[in-house]
């Protein structure tokens, strides 16, 4: 090894639950007894690593050829050290490439406001390009060049580029919009009251109904969010001080967003019964929804001639998927998807989605994803949600599904009791006894 010869040391930095960490500091130094000497330093990537070149006429002291490799790993803002190798974590005389992976225990301290870091660094890098205008297609890679670039989350970025669309229309502080998609309060609204489920947020989605949806949330559930996103130091505190006059401001929008329900739910029940009709019934449909779409009922009354669907089901079916495009928000991509794959050919088929459990439903709105990141909470929530509704429509499918998945005897004649209610999908458990 000469003293000109390029020396390497590189890695990976990770938490404790194996996730690469960007934007840290990375300090090589050459230890000796009872000191050291510092080699190079390095920043890491979006994908948590570093690399650092150092030159063997760096090293000091009785003409060794080798050195003894250590790290210091602290924050790129303030400089808080996270790790620093031990005696024990040396590496001893260390080669021309080495590689050194580090797992950080403890929980990172956040040392910035994260709405106005990206505020300074996005429109620095994005020069003429607005927040409001950033894309992601074919043509225009904008948030996956940021992302690169800052070594940052590609979904902070998106938010920040959603927020500042909100912001254009509505005039209401992007930073408050930017609290409310960091803290997941627009995708846990309670699914009969929102505008549209969703299971992400990103720049595909439709400006104005997410609009609608902040208008239509509850105050209380915006104020607390908002004030924990301050907490967490997501927007700043002198922000999140604003809370409520942003949702006075909102509150101009709520007309408008009920109007908009009241006008799209009818739409979206066409949508669903549309999916379970014979192709030369569309037309006859699409005329009777027309003749009575501010009265479901008797558009349902209508179309009850079980000749519009593919079944011989009973005089509800056009009401059972009502309440299947009810129980799964009107959402066309998890409807199409959790028809193809349970296989509900007809209405009647719909209860037999109280069967699944909470995994199942995880399961189904993880396909429905499409390669988007899903927050895993929030899937936990939404599944979760999904099969209490299911249990409060279907009460004997559900309660026949859960007693067959436990193990053991809790009841007296339970396999019976299994088999009389999967045979017998419409009892009436609620109300008979």
């Amino acid at each position: 090894m000469t003293t000109k010869s390029i020396n390497l040391i590189l890695g990976t930095i990770k938490d404790a639950q194996n996730r690469p960490i960007a934007r840290l500091q990375v300090e090589a130094f050459d230890r000796d007894m009872r000191a050291e000497e510092p080699l190079g330093e390095a920043t890491t990537d979006r994908d948590g690593k570093y690399q650092i070149e150092w030159k063997q006429s760096q090293l000091d002291g009785r003409g060794r050829k080798t050195a003894d490799i250590g790290l210091k790993i602290s924050t790129l803002e303030k400089k808080a050290l996270l790790f620093k190798s031990g005696m024990n974590d040396i590496r001893f005389n260390a080669g021309q490439r080495e590689e050194i992976n580090i797992v950080l225990r403890q929980p990172l301290p956040q040392e910035f406001v994260e709405f106005d870091f990206l505020e300074k660094e996005v429109k620095f890098l994005a020069t003429s390009v607005a927040p409001k205008d950033l894309q992601e297609d074919a043509e225009h890679r904008d948030l996956t060049f940021l992302s690169n670039e800052m070594a940052f989350d590609f979904q902070k970025i998106e938010h920040f580029a959603v927020a500042h669309k909100l912001e254009a229309a509505s005039e209401i502080h992007a930073a408050f919009f930017y609290a409310l998609l960091r803290k997941n309060t627009l995708l846990k609204n309670d699914w009969a009251n929102s505008v549209q489920v969703r299971l992400s947020i990103g720049l595909a989605t439709d400006i104005q109904p997410l609009l609608f949806d902040a208008a239509l949330t509850d105050p209380k559930t915006i104020e607390r969010d908002v004030r924990a996103a301050a907490e967490a130091l997501i927007i700043s505190k002198q922000e999140a001080a604003e809370v409520k006059r942003h949702i006075a401001q909102l509150k101009k929008y709520q007309q408008a967003a009920h109007e908009y329900v009241q006008n799209e739910h009818p739409k979206k029940v066409l949508e669903t019964v549309s999916v379970f009709a014979l192709e030369d019934k569309l037309g006859e449909i699409g005329r009777i929804f027309e003749e009575n779409k501010y009265d479901l009922d008797a558009f349902f009354q209508k179309i009850n001639d079980p000749a519009f669907f593919q079944t011989n089901g009973s005089p509800h079916d056009p009401e059972a998927v009502a309440l299947f495009g009810e129980m799964l928000g009107f959402d066309s991509k998890v409807i199409e998807s959790v028809k193809k794959s349970k296989k509900i050919e007809q209405p009647g088929d719909i209860r037999r989605l109280a069967a699944m459990d909470k995994s199942g439903w995880k399961t189904e709105l993880s396909k429905v994803a499409d390669g988007e990141i899903l927050d895993k909470k929030l899937v936990d929530f939404q599944a979760s949600v999904l099969v209490r509704k299911m249990e409060v429509a279907f009460p004997a499918v559900a309660f026949a599904a859960q007693l067959g998945r436990e193990k053991g005897q809790f009841l007296q004649n339970q396999g019976e009791i299994v088999q009389f209610l999967e045979a017998h999908e419409d009892f009436d458990l609620r109300h008979t006894n």
